[in-house]
């Protein structure tokens, strides 16, 4: 049995490791890395939970080898108005467009003709209950119909609001004074 330890690659896990955190940094998305501590090493992922799937955890191992088509998804994703890089990657590397409902979270015509051509149109079914059309529809798009928004984005904009209200009212109790 050969020591796991012994035929690791310090350095290049180092220098993938760098590499990878200094992307997702680039481009502010480093709440959607994960990684896990192994024996021997680390396992990088990124997350997309509920973005191919309805209510479901998961997540791509990222490695050295996929760097570089991580880079150009964020570039394209950029390009597009899109900050969605991580997602663009995953949804190429899998050639599975993400669940429609996703679909209303895109904000340009750009960003979802990206989307679109990364593969076929999935019907709607379990665990993808809408198609792209369905999903626009019932709920608008950022750039288009803004009256028309995801539900929990609403809830979102409305916990701001109060949270904003209510850090204002202790301000005006505290006699402008922050902190306590």
């Amino acid at each position: 049995m050969t020591d796991q330890l012994s035929d690791f690659d310090y350095e290049a896990t180092g220098r993938f490791a760098y590499d990878l955190l200094s992307l997702v940094h680039k481009y502010d998305d480093t709440n959607s890395l994960y990684w896990h501590p192994e024996s021997y090493g680390m396992t990088f992922l990124l997350l997309c939970n509920d973005e191919f799937y309805w209510a479901c955890s998961d997540a791509e191992i990222v490695t050295p080898d996929d760097l570089p088509a991580l880079t150009q998804a964020y570039e394209d994703a950029k390009a597009a108005g899109s900050y969605h890089g991580a997602l663009l990657w995953i949804s190429r590397k899998r050639g599975l467009r993400p669940q429609g409902a996703m679909f209303a979270y895109f904000r340009t015509t750009e960003e979802i003709e990206l989307f679109k051509a990364t593969g076929p149109e999935r019907p709607a079914e379990f665990g993808n209950p809408y198609t792209i059309e369905g999903a626009l529809e019932n709920y608008g798009r950022r750039d288009g119909d803004t009256t028309k928004r995801p539900p929990v984005l609403v809830k979102q904009q409305a916990d701001v609001e109060e949270t904003r209200r209510l850090v204002n009212r202790l301000h005006e109790l505290l006699g402008g004074h922050e902190g306590g």
